[in-house]
């Protein structure tokens, strides 16, 4: 048992923990508002009634308008790392509200194209420096029992960001949906200046100083035992200044190395679910699909049932662990995005010969299919909406928050702010090329390869899972640098912070990479 459980029960969060972690979080309903803002705006685009048209010949300025934010979060991941470093959570999450607030008014002044694309830019600059600064913040200022939930607050409240534009998406245009996306940032900006910072990076900053002191007990209840904590921090704050901070050299050790793999690999696992795209352009596949609900309905629904999963996930995720999540986020990712073009390839070729040897629930599916579709009926107009739901909450159960969370939970202090910068612009990357190239993809594949696709890359998804991602649940930093050091996890004796790279040993949580 890790020592964070040993002392779990004289560690209690204060009220300040929650308020800290709601002002922070404010940034990632920002950024859920600048995801969820293309799918009511860009169909308000297309009516013609709008002070901008977008024609149909207009399809590449409509994939720019959907991705730019991505390249803004690419850049504001890059920098997120070294400005948390540098100028502590704090500041850096005070200061985010300036890029959200211009790049939704330029939005929303916008008389042409190109300045929506610029505040696109800008408020994805934002959700980018957000995405490595807001989680961590959290985590930082958590006890054991609240971790894992505090962990998923930041996908909760990207979720709720989404749903939030959606339903006020129902009645209003494009223009007005920016001030309602730029209120949370107001929110955050204010309500941190009255947060204190986190007590892990003022110890890694100034050593046990009075304003670690303060800002720890501000954050724990009268009864909890802040000298044992303290003294755990300020032992982790003497190892990463042996380490001298973070340095390319440093990528040679395996408790450096494994969590920059491993972060990376399930980022790119995450945004090749297919989300981004299937967010960006959600009431447009509903749309194509020949569903019977009302588009903008049938939008809201699924975003209604992300946060609903997302916020069931934050609650389960210290129960059931990391790693179980993951493999059932997974395995409902291959499922529904094979049904998804399953329907869409039947949809296609309903009025052909082609004939299909399936299982007897595949049968029942085509059978459902060529009635509701190819025999000219509705009955399956609910079947888009119904695979798009459980797409969404096994996204949300899984891949959508734990990438976030096991970044922090595996990779050492003083190597965070670097991993957690280039996990966060590798993830925006392949956000950018995914939603960009989306139509691409679908006029190659069909929309049903396309579908396919992202199945496949699934299934590689929940084999990396099996064999590769170790069980962080109740585990310390340094559980976890032993680990990746091939060393077992009950040896309290050895030093992984030092540079020796002992030899591997088989390990149940982790293989070798």
């Amino acid at each position: 048992m890790s020592s964070d459980n040993n002392n779990d029960d004289r560690r209690s969060p204060s009220l300040w923990v929650w308020l800290a972690a709601l002002s922070a979080l404010m940034s990632a309903m920002t950024m859920g508002a600048t995801l969820g803002w293309s799918a009511p705006a860009l169909p308000d685009l297309h009516n013609n009634a709008s002070s901008l048209y977008l024609t149909a010949a207009d399809k590449d300025t409509e994939t720019w308008i959907g991705s730019s934010m991505t390249l803004g979060a690419l850049a504001g991941g890059l920098l997120g790392g070294p400005l948390l470093q540098m100028l502590g959570m704090k500041k850096v999450l005070i200061g985010l509200g300036a890029p959200f607030i211009v790049g939704w008014v330029l939005i929303c002044a916008a008389k042409g194209f190109a300045l929506i694309i610029v505040g696109r830019v800008l408020t994805g600059f934002g959700s980018g420096i957000c995405c490595g600064v807001a989680p961590t913040y959290c985590i930082h200022l958590s006890t054991p029992k609240i971790r894992g939930l505090l962990g998923t607050g930041f996908q909760i409240f990207i979720t709720i960001g989404i749903l939030y534009i959606d339903l006020f998406g129902l009645f209003l245009g494009w223009r007005a949906l920016c001030i309602v996306g730029l209120a949370p940032a107001v929110i955050m900006t204010i309500g941190m200046i009255f947060m204190p910072e986190s007590p892990i990076w003022l110890m890694n900053k100034y050593g046990r100083s009075s304003q670690v002191v303060d800002a720890l007990r501000k954050l724990r209840s009268d009864s909890s035992n802040i000298e044992t904590e303290l003294k755990e921090m300020a032992d982790s704050a003497d190892k990463s200044k042996e380490n001298s901070g973070f340095s390319m050299g440093q990528l040679t050790r395996a408790d450096i190395y494994k969590p920059f793999i491993i972060a990376n690999v399930l980022m790119f696992f995450q945004q090749f679910s297919g989300i981004n795209a299937v967010l960006f352009y959600l009431k447009t596949i509903f749309e194509d699909s020949g569903s019977s609900m009302d588009p903008m309905v049938s939008t809201c629904i699924v975003c209604a049932a992300m946060v609903i999963a997302t916020i069931g996930g934050g609650l389960i995720t210290d129960r059931l662990g990391r790693k179980v999540l993951l493999l059932a986020s997974g395995v409902g990712h291959v499922v529904t995005l094979g049904v998804m073009g399953y329907y869409y390839y039947h949809k296609m070729h309903s009025g052909s010969d082609t004939t299909i040897v399936t299982t007897t629930a595949s049968v029942m599916v085509e059978q459902s299919i060529e009635s509701g579709v190819g025999g000219g009926g509705a009955s399956l107009g609910w079947l888009p909406v119904v695979c798009l739901v459980v797409f969404v909450v096994s996204f949300s159960l899984g891949f959508g928050p734990i990438p976030w969370m096991i970044v922090a939970e595996i990779t050492p202090s003083h190597a965070i702010g670097a991993v957690s910068a280039t996990g966060t612009a590798f993830n925006w990357l392949c956000a950018f090329i995914v939603t960009k190239q989306f139509e691409s993809i679908q006029k190659s594949l069909q929309s049903y390869g396309a579908f396919w696709m992202f199945a496949a890359i699934q299934v590689v998804a929940v084999l990396f899972t099996i064999f590769f991602v170790p069980e962080t649940k109740g585990r310390s930093l340094e559980e976890m640098s032993r680990i990746f050091m091939g060393q077992s996890g009950g040896d309290e004796g050895t030093d992984v912070s030092k540079g020796s790279l002992p030899k591997y040993s088989v390990n149940k949580d982790v293989t070798t990479i």
